[in-house]
C-alpha cells in the first residue's frame, strides 16, 4: 500500500490479456482485473494495478467464486471505518476499508474473500527505473 492520491493498493505485475479496455494482470501468482488507465499495454508488459481500499468488498470464502482469498493480518479501527490488512497466499497484502457501522466484524487470522468490480481498479504501465 502506498500514498497515491490518498491510500491506494498498488500491485506490480505483468499483463496477461487486454480486451475491451479491461486488463488481466498477474501479481504473485494471483490474477487481478482492472480497467486500462492510459497507455495501451500488451501481454508481458510490466504493469501496476491501483485499487482504493474502500472499493474492496470483504466476504466469506466461497469455492469457485470470483475474487481472491486471504487471511486478515491486521485490523485498524479508524472511527467511521475499519481497515483490514489482508495477506494473500504467496502474494501481496491488500488493505480493504469498510464502514464501521453495519459491517461484519472480522478478526486477525480469519479467512476472507476480497472482490471488486474490474472498473474500480486501474492498470498503468509500470514505472521505469
Amino acid at each position: 500500500v502506498a500514498d497515491f492520491i490518498g491510500e491506494t493498493n498498488l500491485l506490480e505485475g505483468r499483463v496477461l490479456t487486454v480486451s475491451d479496455g479491461l486488463t488481466a494482470i498477474e501479481v504473485g501468482g494471483h490474477v487481478f482485473h482492472g480497467r486500462l488507465a492510459a497507455d495501451p499495454l500488451t501481454p508481458g508488459t510490466a504493469a501496476c494495478l491501483a485499487l482504493r481500499p474502500e472499493r474492496i468488498v470483504l466476504g466469506q470464502p466461497v469455492p469457485g467464486e470470483g475474487g481472491t482469498e486471504g487471511r486478515i493480518a491486521q485490523v485498524v479501527y479508524g472511527g467511521s471505518s475499519t481497515a483490514y490488512h489482508v495477506a494473500l497466499a504467496a502474494g501481496p497484502t491488500l488493505v480493504a476499508r469498510v464502514p464501521a457501522t453495519g459491517a461484519t466484524p472480522r478478526a486477525v487470522g480469519e479467512p476472507v474473500r476480497l472482490a471488486w468490480a474490474p472498473g474500480d481498479a486501474r492498470v498503468y504501465a509500470a514505472a521505469r527505473a
